[in-house]
Parts: structure tokens; C-alpha cells; sequence
């Protein structure tokens, strides 16, 4: 709520408030840090309801996204975020306003331009040229007007990514905890406590089975699927936003590490987050002709936009490489029963393999799933014996189906 209010006050331009507002924030951040340092020492008792794949999404790239929103607009009472020269100093005003609302724009060579290099060493800053060369082939004016939109958008893709992690734990609804109990390790407990634990959620495991299960595992998977889709949206859509720069973005910044020094070349951040640009304003005179206005405008948030936005590129795609290598490597090869089995017995060594081979044969694999993140947060001790009780209801239940 912080944050939401120090990108509203920034875009009706109170000062006084975005400062209120970001001390709020470093208020905040300094108690979560001391939360955070009093907790890691404290004794918890909430199970894991995800991995390490699903955690970069909505803890790593969400605290990347939120940091950068705070960046920027916490920017905005520390410096101007735009400064033009003109040559009436009464319109400097009224001129900056105008080019924050309008944009800016910038002239660049296209690629079917045989003389890139006439204004390479020429032109004082990238893009910055004549408007007379668009009369000639080969350029183009490209318009920026999304550097005053970038912190909203980013905390719009922030709050993107944490919708998985919301819906998961709605449709989980403490399941995995009720399972488990205390269980854990974190409290001792009595023999006779641990047994009656143990026993009441091996039944509620087994009342559970089949598609009770089925939903909470196709649920799970589903939300895995939709962290990369919302990563592929959002590089899909600053692409739209960049007009159709933002794909190539990554991609040419390597290019530019790779290329020797005495080679022409454009910063590749240079064409979507200018820190010079043109500005031109056309207004009614005192005689109420038409008049224009022209000049060279510095977008000091342009720095920090170029450096967020080129992690963020890089973040998405090893963020969407790694899930796609994780779930090939993980998922796939579980959908075969003799990996389930070898699964289960790695982390239940002491179990009997006859018990396994007939968990691993009687539950599907959404029931295995459920049952291998139940074995995760107990104790190792207590593993042997939950498997142990499970093979023996299954081996009950065979019976009395035999008999009848």
C-alpha cells in the first residue's frame, strides 16, 4: 500500500507527499529486515508448499520489481526527472511539462540505410539529429513516451507474478500442514502423541486419494505453467510497449560486449532509454499565429531505466530457462513408477522395499505426489513408520476387497 501510494503521489506531483510516503517505506523495509533477523533464529512451523522454481518468481522476481518501483519513484523528490534547454528561459517551465506528458523522440538510421555511419561521429549524442535528415531514406523518428510510465508498469508486473502464489495457497488451504501436524521435528512430542498423529494422517492421506488429490496436484502443475506464461506475457508486452524493441534488448547488449572498440556501433540501451532527446512544442503566439519550440531534453531516470530493464530481460529469460530445465528433469522422469519408487526410497532408506513397491504400484501418481511433500517435512523417523502404516491399509484394503 506504501508503494501504490508513493506511485500515485508521484504522478500528480506532490513532493512533500512521495517524501512522507518514502520514509513510510524505508520505515517498513528497516522493521521486515529486523523481522526477518528475528525470525531466522525462531522456531516455524509452516511447511514448504512449493520449490525453489516457484519461490524465484514470486520471491526473487517480485522483490526485484518492487525494489525497482521504489527506485524510481523515490527518484522523483531527489532530482528533476527531466531537464530541457531552450531558448526562451520564461517557457523552460511549461516546455519540460509538455515533453514529460508528449514524450521525446529520437532519429536513427534504419537497417536499409546504406550510409549508417554519415552522422556516427557527427551527431553530439545518439539519435540526436536534424529534423532535415528524415527527409532523407534510411532514417526514421522513433517517440519515447513510456520513461514516466515505467514504475507503474513494473509494479503491475510485480503484482502479476505473486497471483500464482495467491491462488496456490487458496486452493492448497493448509492441507499439507494438516497432514503433517507436528510431525516436523520442531516440538517434542510424547510417544504416544507421535503415534496418534502419525495414525490420524495416514487416514486422512488414504480418505484423500484419487480426486481429492488429482485436483491438488493438477492445480500445482498448472500454477508452475502459468509462472512461465506470465514472464513470456510480460516480455510480450514491454515488447508492445517499446515498440518492438524490447525482444532484441538482451540480445544486443551482448552483441555490444562482444564488438572491438574501433567499430561504429549504437548502444542498444541508447534507442529505448535515451538520456538526451529532442523536444518539440508547437503553441499559439501573442498574435495568434502558430509557433514552435524546439530543444534538447536530459531523462535522468532513463539511467536507472536502462540498468533495471536489462536485469530484467536477462532475469526473465534464466528465470523461464531454468523452470523449463527443472521441469523436464524433475517432472518427467517421475511420471515412471520405478523413478516414484526410487524417490521414495531415497528418502525413507530404512523402509522395506516391499513396502514401497506396493505404495508405488496402488497410488497414482497425483496420491505419490501429496505423499512424497508429506514426507519432506517430517522427520525422517517418523517416514519409516507413516510408509510402513500406509503399506499395511493398502494391504487391508486388498483383503477385504479379495474376500468380498
Amino acid at each position: 500500500m506504501i508503494l501504490i501510494g508513493v506511485c500515485v503521489a508521484s504522478l500528480i506531483g506532490e513532493t512533500d507527499i512521495i517524501f512522507l510516503y518514502f520514509q513510510l517505506t524505508i520505515m517498513s523495509w528497516v522493521s521486515a529486515i529486523v523481522k526477518l533477523g528475528s525470525n531466522a533464529f525462531a522456531p516455524k512451523n509452516k511447511c514448504v508448499l512449493d520449490n525453489t522454481c516457484f519461490k524465484l518468481y514470486y520471491k526473487g522476481t517480485t522483490s526485484f520489481l518492487m525494489m525497482s518501483v521504489a527506485l524510481l519513484t523515490g527518484s522523483l523528490w531527489v532530482g528533476k526527472p527531466i531537464s530541457c534547454m531552450v531558448s526562451d528561459p520564461n517557457m523552460k517551465e511549461m516546455f519540460e511539462n509538455h515533453c514529460l506528458m508528449a514524450g521525446t523522440t529520437t532519429i536513427y538510421a534504419t537497417s536499409q540505410n546504406t550510409q549508417k555511419e554519415k552522422y556516427m561521429y557527427s551527431n553530439p549524442y545518439p539519435g540526436i539529429l536534424p529534423y532535415a535528415v528524415l527527409q532523407e531514406e534510411g532514417y526514421e523518428e522513433r517517440t519515447h513516451p513510456w520513461y514516466k510510465w515505467t514504475g507503474l508498469m513494473l509494479f503491475g508486473i510485480a503484482g502479476a507474478f505473486y497471483v500464482p502464489r495467491l491462488l496456490w495457497k487458496i486452493a492448497e488451504g493448509g492441507r499439507l500442514n494438516a497432514l503433517r501436524q507436528d510431525m516436523g521435528g520442531k516440538k517434542l512430542l510424547s510417544v504416544e502423541d507421535r503415534n496418534n498423529q502419525r495414525k490420524l494422517a495416514v487416514e486422512c492421506f488414504m480418505q484423500s486419494r484419487g480426486r481429492s488429490n488429482l485436483f491438488y496436484c493438477l492445480t500445482f502443475f498448472s500454477l508452475e505453467l502459468l509462472n512461465i506464461a506470465i514472464a513470456c506475457c510480460a516480455m510480450y508486452l514491454l515488447n508492445l510497449v517499446f515498440q518492438n524493441q524490447f525482444l532484441e534488448f538482451g540480445l544486443e547488449n551482448v552483441k555490444l560486449l562482444l564488438l572491438k572498440n574501433e567499430f561504429a556501433r549504437y548502444d542498444a540501451m541508447e534507442r529505448i532509454f535515451p538520456k538526451v532527446a529532442q523536444c518539440g512544442m508547437r503553441y499559439f503566439g501573442p498574435s495568434g499565429s502558430v509557433a514552435s519550440t524546439e530543444g534538447l531534453c536530459f531523462l535522468y531516470h532513463n539511467y536507472l531505466n536502462e540498468f533495471i530493464f536489462m536485469f530484467l530481460w536477462f532475469g526473465l529469460f534464466l528465470v523461464v530457462c531454468v523452470t523449463v530445465l527443472y521441469l523436464t528433469v524433475t517432472r518427467g522422469p517421475t511420471l515412471f513408477r520405478p523413478t516414484r519408487t526410487a524417490v521414495l526410497h531415497n528418502k525413507c532408506s530404512a523402509s522395506k522395499k516391499v513396502d514401497i513397491d506396493i505404495i508405488t504400484k496402488s497410488l497414482g501418481y497425483c496420491d505419490w505426489f501429496l505423499l512424497n511433500n508429506l514426507l519432506s517435512e517430517i522427520t525422517p523417523s517418523i517416514s519409516h513408520a507413516v510408509l510402513q502404516d500406509i503399506a499395511a491399509e493398502i494391504r487391508k484394503t486388498r483383503y477385504s476387497e479379495e474376500s468380498v
